[in-house]
């Protein structure tokens, strides 16, 4: 390992200074940022869309197959390249301009909705396709993630971050929120009013519509993310050497973890919680509402929604709470996994909706509150050279 890596893995020994913030005042300043706001206006163009599509894939292939199994396979495809090379998505967003690899991101995403739309909308959508798309869609996931989370500190001053990220958290979780009952209904509206028997049969015109929803709200983040300038702050420019490759970038982030016990502990917890729930809640969702829930999509929107609410109330009880303690994680996250795991049991036998919903609300909140203190205590003891590389990792799942 050279000398620069050495030095990129040592721990952060500086004690950070919990002083409050002026809210009221950062979020004037940040609504006169201009760049700030393309940012947060382009994130809520895609991640609506990227609801419709997170609705619209795994019921497409339900009405194609009515096999959970192949449903499950689609989503999973989507997960493989977003989890194999998320750290190197976070290399390049450490490396390389952050507006240019979304940008770029997002074009291709656009693309890929429009071409599916068409396979759809022409009915010459088929099964092998749809694991193509997704698989393709999980790639281009790997890249954008953690470029937009490392482009927030190039747009707002140091004294506003805290309050930048919380702006971008709660309009995420917001979405979340709004993006899969409007999705659900969507789809419901349009395939009901189709006219055309054989597509009505399968309610592909609702999917369509859907995916050229997401197509046209991901061109929408295209146009406003490129007008935005973003200027590297003298803190966080980009400093990895030129002569340093992708795999040795990865490599002193894995490093940096498994030589700090906390921070290797700490990172293995938030692990075990996202594989834990994940899979299970993503699949399992889809399932329950197309054999035991008689709303189908709308009552998979409502459930997708469910864990965003959660989500959104985790956040808030996050912030509103003082930071956990070292000796206070460990029993903190034994709780979370012991809440998510009733709650998965409970979905696994319920046949209630208003049940099934109660149980994705609770779980969102554990699931986020645990999140946010663990993202706020690694943020705290990484060096910003690995920032992007570090939220890689914490972002696979």
């Amino acid at each position: 390992m050279t000398e620069q890596a050495v030095v990129l893995i040592e721990p952060v020994r500086h004690t950070v200074r919990l002083a409050p913030q002026e809210s009221s005042h950062a979020i004037r300043a940040l609504v006169r940022n201009r760049d700030f706001r393309l940012l947060m206006t382009g994130q809520v163009a895609w991640l609506l869309g990227g609801h419709l599509y997170l609705i619209a894939l795994p019921w497409l292939v339900l009405q194609l197959t009515g096999d959970v199994v192949a449903m499950g396979t689609a989503i999973i495809l989507s997960g493989v390249p977003r989890i194999a090379l998320m750290l190197m998505g976070g290399a390049v967003s450490d490396r390389f301009s952050n507006r240019t690899v979304m940008v770029s991101a997002n074009i291709v995403r656009a693309c890929l909705l429009a071409l599916l739309a068409w396979l759809v909308f022409s009915g010459r959508i088929d099964l092998w396709l749809l694991y193509g798309f997704s698989f393709t869609y999980g790639l281009i996931d790997a890249f954008l993630t953690p470029a937009r989370t490392a482009i927030v500190p190039l747009l707002v001053q140091q004294e506003h971050l805290q309050t930048a990220n919380s702006i971008a958290s709660g309009l995420e979780q917001l979405c979340g929120l709004v993006g899969p009952v409007a999705a659900g209904f969507i789809i419901a509206w349009a395939s009901s009013s189709v006219i055309r028997a054989d597509v009505e049969t399968l309610s592909l015109y609702g999917i369509g519509v859907a995916l050229s929803l997401d197509a046209l709200a991901t061109l929408v983040a295209v146009m406003v993310l490129w007008l935005m300038t973003p200027r590297p702050h003298k803190l966080m420019a980009k400093q990895v050497s030129p002569k340093q490759n992708l795999i040795l970038s990865i490599t002193e982030v894995t490093t940096y973890i498994w030589r700090y016990g906390t921070l290797r502990a700490l990172f293995l917890m938030v692990v075990a919680i996202n594989v834990l729930t994940t899979g299970p809640v993503w699949i399992g969702l889809p399932a329950l509402a197309a054999t035991r829930l008689n709303e189908g999509a709308a009552a998979l929107g409502v459930l997708t929604s469910g864990l965003g609410a959660g989500a959104l109330l985790g956040a808030v009880l996050a912030g509103l709470l003082p930071p956990l303690a070292p000796n206070q994680m460990t029993p903190v996250f034994s709780l979370t996994v012991g809440v998510c795991s009733a709650s998965l049991l409970t979905l696994a036998f319920t046949a209630s909706t208003s049940t099934a919903v109660l149980t994705t609300l609770i779980m969102g909140i554990s699931i986020s509150y645990t999140h946010v203190a663990a993202v706020t205590w690694m943020q705290r003891h990484t060096p910003p050279l690995l920032m992007g590389r570090m939220m890689s990792l914490v972002a696979m799942k």
